[in-house]
Formats: structure tokens, sequence, C-alpha cells
């Protein structure tokens, strides 16, 4: 049966693979004590998948990087050490853990260890136990908001019927500005369009006979805040 191992404040509890746990006085008297081969894994498991995977580590000190996450992912993070006793691979977590983010504008952690990405950039997630043990994982969240292309400009009255193809990707809406200034720089008139299914819309109250630059992006609104994806390329047309 395989073992494994439980520290809490009085001692050490050793687990079989089954979860159950069993005393030190109740395993073979023959098991001795921890080996000094200490290796100090946080454990990560991203509630959203539903699975645990091991960021390795050595010495009681150390760094991993988790690899690029997205606005409103949740981690839940424990820290462990990994050792030996008489030949059996077994690992203690850590009941008390003090945690910290480098950048709670990007990440936050509780208490328990729990997660949350707030926001775009970078931040380390520290956790620290009694006798010097930590490790700490570098998280990156990019923006990963879709382009979006005009497929269609079409003049009427003193109007304009812009026409898109929705993208694929996490997004709250579109973000559309026309102007008769090529490069945007005055009397910018802007729609936004809250609805990610809509693929079409008419903007009125132009002036007639005059011609209109138009480009759109997708947004995304978390935290109070607004993230834009890249600007699409530049459309024309002359209204009616």
């Amino acid at each position: 049966v395989g073992l494994g191992c439980f520290q809490n404040k009085t001692g050490v509890y050793y687990t079989t693979t089954s979860g159950e746990f069993a005393s030190e006085k109740e395993l073979p008297s023959d098991m001795g004590q921890p080996e000094k081969d200490v290796t100090v894994p946080l454990l990560l498991e991203k509630e959203a998948a539903g699975a645990a995977s091991v960021l390795e580590t050595s010495g009681k000190q150390s760094e991993n990087v988790l690899t690029q996450g997205d606005l409103g992912d949740t981690y839940c993070l424990r820290l462990a050490v990994q050792t030996n006793v008489k030949g059996y691979r077994c690992k203690a977590y850590f009941p008390d853990v003090s945690w910290n983010s480098s950048n709670t504008g990007v990440a936050v952690v509780g208490a328990d260890g729990t997660v949350s990405t707030v926001g775009y950039g970078k931040a380390k997630i520290t956790g620290t136990a009694s006798g010097g043990f930590s490790a700490s994982v570098s998280l990156t969240v990019k923006a990963s908001l879709p382009d979006v292309n005009i497929s269609k400009i079409t003049p009427k009255k003193k109007q304009m019927l812009i026409t898109w193809k929705k993208p694929a990707g996490k997004f709250t809406g579109y973000q559309i500005q026309l102007c008769q200034k090529k490069n945007f720089s005055k009397k910018v008139t802007t729609v936004w369009i809250r609805k990610t299914g809509t693929k079409k819309t008419t903007v009125k109250k132009l002036t007639g006979k005059k011609t209109y630059y138009v480009r759109m992006r997708t947004y995304r609104e978390f935290g109070g805040k607004k993230y834009y994806g890249k600007w699409s390329p530049k459309r024309s047309a002359k209204v009616k």
C-alpha cells in the first residue's frame, strides 16, 4: 500500500493511498525518522479543471513558473514537504501557511491558498511555513481578447450599416469608432455593442456626402475595468 504523510502542529500523520489517516504509533516501528532529502513541492489545482498538478522543487526555498492564466481563473495552492522514511516516499502538508501576492492588482491570494486573477500583468505568489520552508510561483495573466474585422460597410442617407463576424474567445462586447479624420484625431463617434452575438449595427446622424473611417475592437469588462483587444484595420465609406 502506498503511503503519504500529513504534518500538523503536533507531529506527522501518515496516510494510505485511500486517504485514511494513521498515527505514527500504528505504523511499523522500523520506519524510523524522515531522511534529509527534503523537497518543497507547491501543489497547484485549477478549480475549473479539477485536476491537481505538482510543481516539483528542491531545497527549502524554491520557485516555479506557472503557465499563463486568464482573468477570473481560480487556483488552489498547498505547500508541502516531500521526503523518504525508510524507503517510503512521504509528503507532508503544512497546515499553517502564510500566503503573499507581489501584485494584488493581478492576483489576490486568501489565507487558505486560494488564488484569483483580477487583472493583466505578472504576480509572484509565495507560501511560507515554519522552519524556513517556502515556495513560490510566478503567474502571468496576459490579454487574450480576440480580434474582430469589419466585413462590410453599406452607406445610406446620413447613416452607415456596419457588419462583422463574431470572433471566438472571451469578451463582453464591441467598441466601434467612426471619424472623418483618418487618424481619429477629433470628432470621433463611438458606438458600444454590449451583446457578443450582435453582427451588425446602423450608425445614424452622420454628415451627408462625407467620407468616414471606421474601426472596431472587442472589449472585456472585469472588476469594474475595461480591457481592449486590437483595433481592426480601418475601412472607409462615403455617406449618401
